[in-house]
């Protein structure tokens, strides 16, 4: 009966896994990465969920690509080994404190040498303020988003196509008073030299002027390929990048290697997710992790406090329902 029901998943899983890794590339990865995605098939039935939830899945992934990208080598290999470094990434906490807590205790549990944050601690959730706090004394590294660059510009109105409202902004804002020097030197990127390649870190792939209205990022691919990803990123001059900003979980393969975090706590499983990279002189390689968190009190501080519009947001944002734009 379980696979029954998990096979549905699995195979949907596993088949878009191989359009993007297409182009030469042989992909790699535990059945337990499967099983964690398998979630949002079977978050409509409580006793699996409820079996799965308690699992603390670990993801290994290993390329091995025709076209001599043979420098990333499988990271569950490396750890443990002398001579390795660890750097943990998480993304868009969007102030949830109880799924960052989780993963930074996971990380520091897996003893990383450091942390990179690629953007949006704040707004959406309830506890922005905390959130930055705990990112701080941790000595994490935070990449600017664009929910934090609003903080900063104090653009705490509504936009157009967004599902955040004025009112929720002023709100998280006013929580923030007294930070915006320190969320003002969150760099747009950072770059890291991971096993002889060029790595950057960045919240999404970077106009090369902004817009009228300030804007830096590009716009959300919602369907990514190796094509699109190396067509929007044609000008970078690097090997590897790692980002956020769409929230969900992505490994693509083309000029370079694309991997989107995905978003520590914003999806309807009760799971922290982020990625561990572990590299040393000559090679690198990452691997995905998913910890549970008390999703539930996430959802009480946003639905049952002053948060505004805090039952919408968790809807749209956690439980991935379909709901029309925010209104003022």
């Amino acid at each position: 009966a379980r696979f029954a029901i998990a096979l549905p998943s699995f195979s949907m899983f596993f088949c878009a896994r191989v359009r993007i890794f297409g182009n030469g590339a042989h992909f790699l990865c535990h059945i337990k990465y499967v099983l964690c995605f398998s979630l949002r098939f079977l978050r409509q039935n409580r006793l699996w969920a409820a079996k799965l939830s308690a699992v603390n899945f670990s993801i290994p992934i290993a390329f091995y690509v025709a076209k001599g990208y043979n420098y990333v080598k499988a990271s569950a290999a490396l750890d443990g080994r002398e001579g390795f470094v660890k750097i943990g990434v998480i993304s868009d906490v969007h102030g949830n404190l109880q799924a960052l807590t989780a993963a930074l205790r996971y990380l520091k549990e897996q003893n990383c040498n450091e942390i990179i944050h690629t953007g949006d601690v704040v707004d959406i959730g309830a506890q922005s303020a905390e959130c930055l706090d705990a990112l701080s004394e941790c000595g994490a590294v935070c990449i600017l988003g664009n929910h934090d660059k609003d903080f900063v510009e104090g653009a705490d109105f509504h936009k157009p196509f967004s599902h955040v409202s004025g009112r929720h902004k002023k709100h998280v804002f006013a929580s923030l008073r007294g930070r915006e020097h320190t969320v003002a030197e969150f760099p747009l990127y950072v770059q890291r030299n991971l096993g002889g390649k060029k790595v950057i870190f960045e919240h999404y792939c970077r106009l090369n002027r902004p817009t009228e209205d300030g804007y830096v990022f590009k716009s959300i691919v919602h369907f990514p390929t190796a094509e699109i990803f190396d067509e929007m990123y044609r000008d970078y001059k690097c090997d590897a990048v790692f980002f956020g900003h769409k929230h969900e979980p992505c490994d693509v393969m083309g000029s370079r290697l694309y991997v989107d975090v995905g978003s520590v706590g914003c999806h309807p499983q009760p799971f922290a997710t982020g990625v561990i990279i572990t590299y040393d002189q000559n090679s690198f390689g990452y691997r995905r992790f998913s910890v549970p968190y008390d999703m539930e009190k996430t959802r009480r501080l946003m639905t049952e406090g002053e948060l505004p519009d805090g039952k919408y947001l968790f809807d749209f944002y956690f439980m991935h329902k379909k709901l029309p734009f925010a209104e003022e």
